[in-house]
């Protein structure tokens, strides 16, 4: 596991778990992650996920959980190659992401 990040809430869900899975096809920079419906991504711009207060990503490049453009907990230990899986987790119920 990546890390554990809880971030607080202001839009409560029903209490649920959600997950998925990705693997890795190509190395390089890419960020996965969550997001409230109200982000609004814009490539061009460089905003992406865990740019803004919106939501929330895993870094690959910058090894590190990102936050409203910030990184708001680091984990250089850990370093993501080609067939690797990565499983993003979170729950709505105490706000907490798992990367």
């Amino acid at each position: 596991m990546v890390g554990i990040v809880a971030l607080p809430s202001r839009d409560r869900v029903a209490r649920r778990t959600f997950v998925y899975e990705l693997r890795v096809l190509e190395e390089g920079a890419a960020v996965i992650g969550w997001a409230s419906s109200s982000f609004f991504g814009f490539a061009a711009g460089h905003i992406g996920v865990g740019d803004d207060d919106k939501s929330l990503g895993f870094s690959i490049r910058r090894r590190a959980i990102m936050h409203n453009g910030e990184i708001v907990r680091p984990v250089p230990s850990v370093e993501v190659r080609k067939g690797d899986i990565i499983r993003c987790a979170f729950d709505t119920s105490s706000g907490t992401a798992y990367f």
